[in-house]
């Protein structure tokens, strides 16, 4: 772990950490679709360690794909609670909790 620090225009000192925190789940697991999903840059940089078996689809055309039908509004909803609660208990709160023992 390596801590930057930069002054800022206004004078004042900035720490920018910089670390690897893992995170491991098991096979199906999403990456990237809470950010995917509420149209959020990453604050992350994921990665894997093992060789996999994977399919990608661009932001927009999966936007598209959940704004095409009536339907799938009311499981965009639900979705949208899952991934939410999934990315806050198994990526979020873990990094936080790591970094304030950091501190």
């Amino acid at each position: 772990m390596r801590t930057l620090r930069k002054v800022a225009n206004n004078g004042s000192e900035q720490s920018n950490t910089k670390f690897r925190y893992p995170v491991e789940n098991g096979p199906g697991l999403a990456i990237g679709f809470y950010e995917m999903m509420f149209q959020k840059q990453s604050n992350f940089i994921y990665r894997v360690r093992k060789d996999i078996d994977s399919y990608f689809i661009r932001r927009a055309n999966f936007k598209r794909l959940l704004d095409s039908s009536e339907d799938l509004s009311v499981t965009k909803k639900n979705m949208q609670k899952l991934i939410l609660f999934d990315y806050v208990e198994k990526i979020y709160r873990p990094i936080q909790e790591y970094q304030e023992r950091q501190i």
